[in-house]
């Protein structure tokens, strides 16, 4: 459980040892945890209602039982073969054990107290077993928090410090937090407490220290009147690897009360820090009515003083130096006050500062800030002649963003929060995005272990929800791997919680509250709304219900757009190329009938590139339960529907942030080629197991597209964001790729599915209107002495060819093969049949592979006299079994 201090790629101690598959005796030192999670008593709307309850899983054989907590100490004698030199434990309030850190050289192991095949004793987990039982990281000594409540606190970033800094300092108590994981500690037990924050010695130890104080006052609640969490500077002259206790240099003491009691909160450091960072050019000066040239007197004037000429109405900040970290866009990051006194943040572009037919300024001004349009261009020269030290990446678009080094380190969740393992100072500002919108559909409510088991869990056993979970997990994986987006839509009748399903998905990311306040959008939308939606939450998950209210052509316009991820291309007013709008992304739609049937409806036909990028897959799975395998004990699928929706209004937005630090850490710790692996190992597991070989390009698209939804929702589990077995997000994909083949009639092209399909149709429509009888017109032709085929009086008009009975069944059924001639087969795919992207030969191919066609010793077609020929011809025969076939080929 890493909770002591940040770790490196060579200091990881748990590197290697995180499987997705793993046994129970795989390792002595890795021990399979079982599932633990018993939710609890749901909270229907309906006060009569009550959730049943659910029996605990049986504990199987070589698995482990956790006692958390318990009252046995553990000894480091017991551990001598791991070679630990330290051992910190871990204690609650009552200050029972909750775990222990074995601190073994470069590497640390965290163990637990539990039984094992009916033997307690201390035992050695892993970071996945970590994240299963300890969603929420205990603090090191949160027992003395307890025992004096009215102390100041100190925390450390590990535990030896802690434990050494204890000593050094008079009525404070020492605790120790993994600045890493702070987002993961309890910080619960510091609210309403005065805090400082001892930094490690280095410059990003400040960084982090700072870092680590804004966390710890963000989780004060909004009224408390606890002071704000301060920050300890450490002397200059130390070592970067210098830690409490160690004598700095010979003769040197370190007055450690001294350096906690003059601690100052963590923005004044970052004031100081980026006012000592910023050089004013010549003659300019800031003063507290704004910003003023001095102008030179003449020097032909001996005693005149300089002119002040006024440039700006109010003071303001140049906060730091800025570019964009997709492309140099060099500028300068403001700050000031409007005359509501509300802090506005602007980046001025500095190819817009020295341009003087922008309309920069008149945009600052709309936002409060106060100049003299008369001296502009004094304004112009100050920011172009202005000097930065200080840094500030920009980043202008949602999802991951790289680092100089092609390493994703950042990564942006709709609104411009910031997840970052960077120690560079990252924003995001994109004037073009309504951010705090977006912003107040994604700030995460609850608890990721309140959103394991209360939604989490009752996905268990239910292969829609546990599909719509992974797929909202899937996108960040997308540029990892640098593959494509697409998407699934789920078709059923109404009520039968295809919206359900879509909100448990949801919930991972943001709101799902309302119609007018969720993540969840409309299908009823043009395409180029379309595209802004897609642009604001890239690389998260976008899901689109009732698709219904769509326009069929207007449904496979958009399709087409977010899965290629890229818009229309536009021209600026000078008629240049105006950057266009691009995503990434995994989206999940819902509506009552197939896409195939709603573009259908609009006089169109499925493509099959809108079958790859956006398969139609049932999402009903029974009769009596709807979208639903198992609705754990409710009355019934509505009420269980009901529970669902309601928990997923109380916690939300917490899963999809949790993922993302998990996936940074672990780039952080074993790079990002090691997570890359371990998806790909994944994704050929799935393909392997569920994936014919040999199959249709376009189905093998999806294929893909299925297993990565399956990776992702295994590597959750690994990480621990997920409460479930290894295992099981695997399987419940499956079972909804396999229900996706057998809807769609097989794994062949959707060309060759829609030939089938419309020759199918055709002939049960038109078999008997368009097709001549062979049979009559021989029994006219044979009729009698003067009998001819004229004889025979043809009721078909406009023929396409002729059909000739083969046999009939005992209830008196009678079957016809339909034979084409050669030279009318072009335009009878084309005209009648519709299918206008095949040729001929390849319709042929087609139906030759679906067994429908009578092959002859030479190729697809066979030689044979038809009437009024008088010659052998070439024709293509259509057999009976087309009519005869079973396979629900229907979307």
């Amino acid at each position: 459980m890493n909770m002591t201090q940040v770790m490196n790629k060579t200091s990881n101690p748990f590197k290697g040892k995180r499987p997705i598959s793993r046994s129970a005796d795989a390792s002595a030192d890795v021990i399979q945890m079982p599932t633990t999670y018993s939710p609890p008593p749901a909270q229907q709307a309906d006060e009569k209602a009550k959730k049943p309850k659910r029996q605990p899983k049986a504990i199987r054989p070589g698995e482990l039982c956790p006692e958390i907590p318990t009252k046995k100490y553990p000894a480091i004698d017991a551990f001598q073969r791991l070679k630990p030199d330290a051992i910190y434990v871990y204690c609650n309030a009552e200050q029972n054990v909750i775990c222990a850190v074995l601190n073994c050289g470069s590497d640390r192991k965290t163990i637990v107290y539990g039984t094992k095949d009916g033997h307690p004793a201390w035992h050695v987990i892993d970071k996945a077993e970590q994240n299963k039982l300890f969603p929420v990281l205990p603090l090191y000594r949160a027992e003395m928090l307890a025992r004096a409540k009215s102390l100041p606190v100190v925390v450390t970033v590990d535990e030896a410090s802690a434990d050494e800094l204890q000593k050094l300092v008079k009525d404070t108590v020492v605790v120790a937090i993994d600045p890493n994981n702070i987002r993961k500690a309890d910080l619960s037990q510091l609210r309403g407490r005065a805090v400082t924050i001892w930094p490690d010695a280095s410059e990003s130890g400040l960084k982090r220290a700072c870092a680590m104080a804004l966390c710890i006052d963000e989780d004060q609640p909004a009224d408390s009147a606890s002071p704000a969490v301060k920050v300890a500077t450490l002397p200059d002259r130390l070592p970067d690897d210098w830690k409490p206790g160690r004598q700095p240099t010979e003769g040197e003491n370190i007055d450690y009360q001294s350096i906690v009691d003059a601690a100052v909160a963590a923005h004044e450091i970052a004031d100081a820090d980026s006012d000592g960072g910023v050089e004013y050019p010549k003659n300019y000066v800031m003063t507290p009515s704004g910003l003023v040239y001095l102008m030179p007197a003449p020097s032909s004037k001996e005693f005149a003083s300089d002119t002040e000429i006024e440039v700006t109405t109010r003071p303001f900040e140049v906060i730091s130096a800025v570019d964009t970290r997709s492309a140099a866009d060099a500028g300068l990051l403001l700050r000031w006050k409007n005359d509501q006194g509300r802090v506005q943040t602007f980046v001025a572009p500095k190819r817009e500062i020295s341009n003087v037919k922008s309309d920069l300024f008149s945009r600052m001004a709309g936002l409060g800030f106060g100049f003299n349009p008369a001296q502009a261009q004094h304004l112009r020269t100050f920011f172009m002649k202005i000097y930065c030290n200080s840094f500030t990446q920009i980043v202008d678009k949602v999802g991951w963003s790289e680092s100089s080094k092609g390493v994703f380190d950042t990564f942006i969740v709709p609104g411009g929060d910031v997840l970052s393992s960077s120690d560079e100072r990252i924003i995001f500002k994109n004037d073009n995005v309504d951010t705090e919108a977006l912003k107040a559909l994604h700030t995460p409510a609850g608890t990721l272990t309140g959103w394991q088991e209360s939604i989490a869990a009752y996905a268990r056993g239910n292969s829609r929800l546990i599909f719509a979970i992974s797929a909202a997990l899937a996108s960040p994986l997308l540029p990892l791997l640098n593959v494509p987006g697409g998407g699934f839509h789920f078709y059923g009748r109404s009520s039968r919680g295809k919206t359900t399903m879509l909100t448990v998905g949801a919930s991972v990311w943001g709101d799902t509250n309302d119609p007018g306040n969720t993540i969840i959008k409309k299908w009823k939308s043009t395409a180029n709304a379309m595209e802004g939606l897609l642009e604001r939450v890239s690389e998260t998950c976008a899901f689109l219900d009732e698709s219904t209210n769509a326009p069929g052509r207007t449904i496979g316009d958009i399709v087409y757009l977010a899965s290629d991820g890229e818009g229309k291309n536009r021209a600026t007013r000078d008629v240049g190329l105006r950057k266009g709008k691009t995503f990434r992304l995994i989206f999940v739609s819902s509506g009552e009938k197939s896409l195939s049937d709603q573009i259908a409806a609009d006089a169109g036909t499925m493509q099959g590139g809108q079958d790859a990028r956006m398969p139609s897959i049932h999402a009903l799975v029974s009769e009596t339960n709807g979208a639903f395998d198992n609705i754990h004990g409710f009355d019934g699928p509505a009420s269980f529907s009901k529970y669902l929706t309601g928990q997923c209004k109380e916690c939300h937005g917490v899963a999809g942030r949790q993922f993302i630090n998990e996936l940074m850490q672990e780039i952080k710790d074993n790079g990002q080629e090691y997570i890359v692996d371990l998806i790909n190992g994944q994704i050929a597991r799935f393909r392997e197991k569920y994936v014919r070989s040999g199959i249709d390009g376009q189905v093998e698209r999806v294929a893909d597209r299925f297993a990565l939804v399956a990776a992702a929702g295994e590597v959750a589990i690994w990480l621990g964001v997920l409460p479930w077995e290894a295992g099981e997000a695997e399987a419940a994909v499956g079972r909804v790729y396999d229900d996706w083949i057998d809807s769609r009639g097989g794994d062949g092209s959707r060309e060759d599915i829609n030939l089938i399909k419309a020759l199918r149709e055709f002939l049960m429509r038109h078999g008997l209107r368009r097709f001549d009888s062979l049979r009559r017109i021989e029994t006219a032709s044979g009729g009698g002495h003067e009998g001819t085929a004229d004889d025979f009086v043809s009721n078909v008009t406009n023929r396409v060819g002729f059909r000739e009975q083969v046999s009939a069944n005992n209830n008196g059924a009678i079957f016809y093969d339909y034979v084409i001639p050669a030279v009318t087969w072009d335009s009878f795919i084309r005209d009648d049949l519709k299918a206008t992207s095949m040729t001929g030969i390849d319709a042929a191919k087609a139906i030759r592979d679906a067994g429908f066609l009578k092959v002859g010793s030479r190729g697809m077609t066979v030689k044979r006299t038809l009437p009024t020929v008088g010659r052998q011809v070439r024709c293509y025969t259509i057999l009976h079994t087309i009519m005869r076939d079973d396979e629900d080929t229907d979307d």
